[in-house]
């Protein structure tokens, strides 16, 4: 997805904006009996795009709002331009608009997901009350509304799988079966489930917790030395099992790859560098772990959708903004 000028909805804008619009279109609940993958064949909607990708050796969809799943029974494989891995029990696909995808799986699965979209006004509301001449100043201007690409990893797996599976289920729930003032409590709970995701994808203070205590040593060992040279190899040495069989039951336990769950990580950390500090691109993917800028700078834009060097520019440009 080409994200330039684009306003990127980072975790900051989230827990600091005064007021947003979450806009939700459509919600479900799958539950899939056996073998199944969507889509199966080739579709035009208007809103809805399917295609066949040979380098995938499968179709893929893409939509024009956010896509959000959370897989509460089984597991599903999901297929992108990037990566294709399986997500189990608990864990969490957010995608972009227009960014292709498709799902499948080889046993039975259920999940839920919603397609949004967040729009974010040219201006801050006022938290205090303002004197006439004060609203004359502000309202007399117009509100434009932009769409904005929301800053979340395309996998996340909880480490408070519940509390996300409820606000998942009340605000799909409210959505569907409509009841009064449905619109309101499921946007309501909509925003607290985002606010829920944006701290399991950047709280550097609770690292992840799973009970097989193999899988729990090199997820310790992962964020203790993120920062060095790193093989699957010796990660699997370290818990004393074979290479294959370690890559197959940490995929199963956590949800994507080894080799995929330290560059998600690495990049994670680094993003918090380029927002919170004036480190250089070169010191800072020193730091998280990478060789050399050039792969640091080609797997961020992979993930992110745009370069470490624009997502700092972003990020001083919101600040000169706020400081106004």
């Amino acid at each position: 997805m080409n994200a330039n000028n684009q306003l990127i909805f980072t975790q900051e804008r989230f827990l600091t904006a005064n007021l947003l619009l979450p806009m939700l279109y459509h919600a479900g609940w799958e539950i899939r009996d056996g073998h199944w993958s969507y889509p199966q064949r080739e579709m035009s909607s208007g809103l809805f795009q399917a295609r066949y990708v040979s380098e995938l050796a499968c179709y893929v969809r893409t939509i024009p709002y956010h896509w959000l799943m959370m897989v509460l029974q089984g597991e599903v494989v999901v297929t992108c331009s990037d990566f294709r891995t399986t997500i189990g029990e608990n864990g969490v696909v957010h995608f972009q608009p227009h960014q292709p995808h498709h799902i499948s799986a080889d046993q039975p699965a259920n999940y839920i997901w919603i397609h949004y979209k967040m729009l974010l006004p040219s201006q801050e509301e006022p938290l205090l009350p303002l004197y006439p001449d004060e609203q004359v100043a502000r309202y007399g201007r117009e509100t434009v509304f932009q769409e904005a690409v929301v800053d979340l990893p395309s996998i996340i797996v909880p480490r408070n799988p519940n509390l996300v599976r409820k606000l998942f289920t009340t605000t799909v729930e409210e959505f569907m079966l409509e009841p009064p003032g449905f619109m309101l409590s499921s946007k309501a709970n909509f925003q607290c489930l985002l606010t829920a995701l944006f701290r399991e994808a950047t709280d550097r203070s609770s690292p992840a917790i799973v009970s097989d205590p193999a899988i729990q040593r090199a997820l310790d060992h992962i964020h203790q030395h993120y920062d060095t040279k790193m093989t699957i190899s010796s990660l699997a040495a370290l818990v004393n099992l074979s290479q294959n069989y370690f890559i197959s039951r940490f995929g199963k336990i956590v949800g994507i790859s080894p080799n995929e769950y330290i560059l998600r990580f690495r990049i994670r950390h680094a993003k918090m560098l380029l927002r919170d500090t004036d480190m250089r691109l070169t010191e800072i993917a020193a730091c998280v772990g990478f060789e050399s800028l050039s792969y640091f700078s080609r797997m961020f834009r992979k993930l992110e959708g745009i370069p470490p060097s624009e997502y700092k520019s972003y990020k001083l440009r919101t600040d000169v903004h706020h400081s106004e």
